[in-house]
């Protein structure tokens, strides 16, 4: 992290700073063989902040483990306050002794206990995708509850990061309670949130899902898959229930909602198809795909995912996505590496389909 992008890093820095407002807080460290604290609680005061600027220094190892565990110690609870942490890094994660971490799931379980305290964990590659460990910077924000950011180049950083303190700041509700109840003989088989960016989720309890900072600015869509029994004779023409939603949360009042389907022996009835939910399905598949090539190294599976991915997207209308995905299956034909600067973008491209 040295020459430009550390220049960038610093202006990115300073561009923050500039935006905060008054109830604002923020708190800038720096991690490398140590972590130091810069600038603490600044909030709209400008003092001092070119001199804590100016100690940014490149040198040392990559310690994330270390900066992960920092950020929960400088964003304590506060009541009705959003807590955004942002690791940007240009580099993999090191030990003391610069070796290259082989084993990070202590690391993802550290994002983990972020989320657990409610703080939302975002991270940024910073420069060349060759770099740094994509599929791993992208594990930490989604086991964080946050979106993963990737500038290749140090101009490109500003603005996301503006944009992502915009976000922070329209937080609305820290978190809420999503309790699926399905009826009898119902499946649920699977579940995230769509808008405003994709993000893979977890249960938090037996069908229990959490979902962090929901936006005043934008609606916040969950898509739940199902399985649903199949048309018997004694179920012609009728309106069944298949899933009760409920939603909770701090100071806003419990909300239930309840899905249905209509079983039907008409073929005009059952070839109906709702265009912006099959959108949104078919959005999903991609966001699945492009998570998943981050990881795999099965060149059988990379071409499965690639080929689905394509499909998806052609479908959906997004050809500029699929030729996207045609030009990796053609390097990967040719028994070509993947190129991880255009996995990248692909990724972060894909993550933003729900947005409106």
């Amino acid at each position: 992290m040295e020459g430009e992008k550390l220049q960038a890093a610093k202006l990115a820095c300073q561009t923050i700073i500039d935006q905060l407002r008054p109830e604002d807080e923020l708190t800038l460290i720096s991690f490398a063989t140590e972590t130091q604290s810069l600038l603490e609680k600044v909030s709209g005061d400008n003092t001092g902040i070119e001199s804590a600027l100016n100690q940014l220094k490149a040198g040392g190892v990559t310690r994330i483990d270390l900066a992960l565990n920092q950020l929960g110690n400088i964003l304590p609870h506060v009541s009705q306050t959003a807590r955004v942490a942002i690791l940007i890094t240009d580099g993999e994660a090191t030990n003391g002794n610069a070796k290259i971490l082989k084993n990070l799931e202590p690391l993802i379980e550290q994002a983990q206990q972020l989320a657990q305290e409610d703080i939302i964990l975002c991270t940024v590659g910073l420069g060349n995708a060759n770099n740094f460990n994509t599929d791993f910077l992208v594990n930490l924000a989604n086991n964080g509850q946050g979106a993963f950011l990737y500038a290749d180049t140090p101009r490109q950083l500003i603005p996301q990061l503006k944009e992502r303190l915009t976000v922070s700041q329209e937080i609305a509700i820290n978190k809420i309670n999503l309790k699926l109840q399905p009826q009898s003989g119902v499946k649920i088989k699977g579940y995230c949130q769509f808008r405003p960016e994709y993000l893979p989720l977890e249960q938090t309890g037996y069908n229990q899902l959490t979902i962090k900072g929901l936006r005043s600015s934008s609606p916040t869509d969950v898509l739940v898959a199902v399985d649903i029994p199949a048309l018997s004779v004694e179920k012609n023409q009728e309106i069944e229930e298949i899933l009760m939603v409920q939603l909770t949360g701090e100071d806003i009042a419990t909300v239930s909602q309840t899905a249905s389907i209509k079983y039907t022996i008409s073929y005009s009835e059952a070839q109906q198809i709702d265009e912006q939910i099959n959108q949104d399905r078919l959005g999903w598949i991609m966001n699945q795909c492009s998570t998943e090539l981050l990881s795999t190294q099965d060149p059988h599976r990379t071409g499965e995912l690639l080929i689905d991915y394509q499909v998806a997207a052609t479908k959906s209308g997004n050809h500029h996505l699929a030729s996207q995905a045609e030009g990796q299956y053609k390097q990967l034909e040719k028994k070509e590496k993947l190129d991880s600067h255009k996995m990248s973008k692909l990724y972060q491209e894909t993550k933003k389909l729900g947005e409106r």
